[in-house]
């Protein structure tokens, strides 16, 4: 389908189901941001994506928590930017007098050959984000398990009676002598 006959059968779409009425030419300009819209939404996921990988390379490599918490910020600024691309897609959906939800953006791409591609695109993308954050997740709550577990280790030697010296005897010390640590 041609772009104009895409914006005509919008344009008949748009008056047959009472939606609000746009010439051609607002059609198409409405049309070609939401397009531009899906695509820095999928520029957005794609770096992302690029920041997990990394992030599973950083988790690689233990007690590097400078380099993940640098990951972790990017990936903050990366999520707050999508929260906002899906904002104006949404925005420029019900322009066309679409919904402003996945079904929406579904409807209008199955009117749009171009907007097709590049929603399976930002689906297949958004699958592989997916994908990575939850192996990521997967490691870090391996890491976090494991630490529990060293944590728990150290709370039963410190409240112990009997303690490895220095030469590696062990000692017992005296009931008055024990001291209270916390450990958080």
């Amino acid at each position: 389908m041609t772009k104009r006959g895409l914006v005509t059968c919008l344009t008949e779409i748009i008056l047959e189901t009472n939606r609000p009425s746009l010439n051609s030419q607002t059609a198409t300009h409405i049309l070609a941001q939401l397009q531009r819209s899906v695509q820095n939404e999928l520029e957005l996921i794609q770096k992302l994506v690029l920041v997990l990988q990394s992030e599973a390379q950083i988790l690689a490599i233990p007690n590097d928590s400078a380099a993940l918490n640098a990951s972790t910020a990017i990936k903050n600024q990366l999520i707050e930017q999508l929260t906002h691309a899906v904002q104006t897609r949404a925005n420029w959906l019900k322009q066309l007098g679409y919904g402003a939800d996945q079904s929406a953006l579904a409807a209008a791409a199955a009117d749009d050959p171009a907007l097709q591609a590049l929603c399976d695109d930002l689906i297949s993308a958004t699958r592989q984000a997916n994908d990575l954050n939850m192996s990521n997740g997967i490691i870090i709550d391996t890491y976090i398990e494991h630490n529990q577990q060293a944590i728990n280790t150290l709370r039963h030697l410190i409240s112990s009676d009997s303690l490895y010296d220095a030469s590696g005897r062990t000692k017992t010390l005296p009931a008055n002598n024990k001291r209270n640590v916390k450990i958080a």
